[in-house]
């Protein structure tokens, strides 16, 4: 599966989870903004498929990196007429490219995502809760019903929207707590706290 755009019945049922919304709602932006968030996380899904497991690449990278250090270790010590222009430019340039994707997959396999195996859903999480306190205007919160069950207009809103983007959604409870947990993290600056943490 993969997500490309809301069907109508989708978008209206997402636009239903309230009746109150604040006014002057750019909803062109919202959907927009959602569509985004949604392509983004399949195209980061495919990459990781594609490129196996964060640590895995590292160690790659890491090698890679070596390998090029002692080229350019190599080169340098050849005779002048054999390189002109010891370390080789292409190779400066390789090693440029390499230590960006190396500082990015250090970043992937620091704490703040050790031992969880889908980060890019996390980003999914966070985006929605954005575009809920932001081109939403709405505070993020929720009831509970009398057995306890976590309900309201943000429940739906993240039921509905990830049932359309990834073709299932957790349930209340599990909503609920995504939610706490982003917006714990979400407190620290904006009207109800938006900040870019994930």
């Amino acid at each position: 599966m993969t997500f490309k755009a809301f069907t109508r019945e989708q978008w209206n049922a997402i636009r239903a989870v309230r009746d109150d919304w604040p006014e002057g709602i750019d909803w062109e932006e919202v959907r927009r903004q959602l569509v985004q968030a949604g392509q983004e996380f399949w195209h980061m899904r495919a990459h990781r498929l594609r490129l196996g497991p964060p640590a895995k690449l590292l160690g790659k990278l890491r090698g890679a990196m070596l390998q090029i250090g002692k080229l350019q270790t190599t080169l340098k010590a050849l005779p002048e007429n054999f390189v002109r222009n010891a370390p080789d430019p292409y190779v400066e340039l390789l090693q440029q490219e390499l230590q960006k994707w190396l500082e990015t997959y250090e970043y992937f396999c620091g704490p703040a995502f050790r031992g969880r195996k889908y980060v890019y859903r996390d980003f999914l999480y966070a985006n929605l809760l954005y575009v809920w306190i932001g081109p939403l205007s709405v505070e993020p919160s929720f009831s509970r019903k009398l057995d306890n069950t976590p309900c309201g207009p943000m429940i739906d809103f993240y039921t509905l929207t990830l049932k359309a983007i990834l073709g299932k959604a957790p349930g209340p409870s599990r909503i609920a707590k995504i939610i706490e947990r982003r917006r714990s993290l979400a407190r620290k600056t904006s009207p109800f706290g938006r900040d870019t943490t994930v």
